[in-house]
């Protein structure tokens, strides 16, 4: 219900007619001033170079972001591949064998690695016989590697269908046990109601 309207003092019907009267009679000069403008050439109007438009937030994205993401799925395959695992296990043995042989100083690097490459060479050739070694002999490939990990999964694989079997079996006996059980009872009861 819409409200009445209060009474101002000295404000009454005619003072807003006469408002109003004003309000037209400025509307109509703006209007009158603006058509008796003459439309100059020399006025030159000047647009913004680039539109402004409002930013969504959720579009944009943090820089580097797309690099990191190409640099993780990279790593994941390699890892995936084993192929990172391979190399870095290649690294170690290059680097075991360079301190093994002495190539490689381990004195400033007494905290760095935990073996004492110096005696455990002594001690390995003094138990050695000389013999002419291969040194590709014990290289093992990539391929090995392959075949080694199929044979470990396929044993893994094995094992657990083995022991799903004897879960099944283990099941199988509990369950003829209860029906056994079931089956005593139920014989039970029907003597002591005969009886």
């Amino acid at each position: 219900m819409p409200k009445k309207h209060r009474a101002i003092a000295g404000v009454g019907p005619s003072s807003i007619l006469e408002l109003k009267a004003q309000l037209y009679r400025s509307q109509e000069e703006s209007k009158r001033s603006k058509e008796q403008q003459p439309v100059s050439d020399h006025l030159e109007y000047q647009r913004a170079k680039k539109k402004i438009a409002p930013r969504d937030s959720l579009s944009l994205k943090n820089s580097g972001v797309d690099a990191r993401a190409l640099k993780d799925k990279l790593e994941l395959k390699a890892v995936n591949d084993g192929s990172a695992s391979y190399a870095a296990l290649e690294r170690k043995a290059g680097l075991y064998e360079k301190l093994a042989r002495g190539e490689l100083s381990d004195e400033e690097d007494k905290e760095k690695y935990c073996v004492d490459f110096f005696s455990k060479s002594l001690m390995k050739d003094e138990s050695e016989q000389p013999q002419v070694r291969d040194p590709f002999c014990c290289r093992i490939s990539r391929w090995e590697v392959h075949e080694e990990a199929n044979q470990a999964r396929e044993k893994v694989s094995e094992l657990k269908l083995r022991r799903q079997v004897q879960a099944a079996a283990r099941r199988e006996k509990l369950k003829q046990a209860y029906l056994r059980k079931q089956l005593e009872k139920l014989k039970s009861d029907s003597k002591t109601e005969q009886t």
